[in-house]
């Protein structure tokens, strides 16, 4: 079972989803936060089919692309 929701959807010229945007307020994410977080992307591209996925880190304009 997949439960979660993805804060943002970018869609291409087509309207198929191009991207997911997950925002994070962690404040000083370790590498094992980061990790986790690149799963739970992971897990949305794949039941959305987009073909990235994008953690933004809002505290430290840290964005990591998970593709």
């Amino acid at each position: 079972m997949l439960s979660g929701q993805v804060d943002a959807v970018a869609l291409d010229a087509a309207g198929a989803i191009d991207a997911v945007v997950d925002w994070k307020s962690d404040v000083a994410p370790d590498a094992s936060s980061i990790s986790h977080y690149r799963q739970q992307i992971a897990a949305y591209r794949k039941q959305t089919k987009a073909k990235r996925g994008l953690l933004v880190f809002m505290t430290t304009g840290q964005v990591v692309d998970v593709s």
